[in-house]
């Protein structure tokens, strides 16, 4: 699915699909739109769904269609990491848009997450 091509996202909107299975056990979960205060809880929920799969690992968050991350989507980033470490697996963060590169940049996140492009 090419993320890049959806609709636009209205403000506040998050849009998540899957997870899909890509090779072996590695597991991606799309976003869309914007992740705000607004709504990391769905974000968090969709992640932690994830995990029911015992052999889901690493499990990449596909962050190209993200438009907008303010604070409270740094936090649910960060919270679905500490997720995946707690359960044993990893988390990696799959083509970040470039506004959303930018704020991992400017708040000194781009090396805690492993990014894969």
């Amino acid at each position: 699915m090419d993320l890049r091509t959806a609709p636009p996202a209205h403000r506040h909107d998050l849009h998540i699909i899957g997870p899909t299975a890509v090779d072996g056990h590695a597991v991606t979960l799309y976003s869309t739109g914007v992740l705000d205060g607004l709504n990391t809880d769905q974000l968090v929920a969709a992640f932690r769904a994830t995990l029911d799969d015992p052999a889901a690992d690493p499990i990449d968050l596909d962050i190209n269609g993200l438009t907008f991350l303010d604070s409270g989507g740094i936090r649910a980033l960060l919270r679905c990491r500490t997720v995946a470490r707690a359960a044993g697996r990893h988390l990696r963060l799959r083509d970040p848009a470039p506004p959303v590169r930018q704020v991992l940049a400017i708040t000194g996140l781009i090396g805690v997450f492993d990014l894969v492009e």
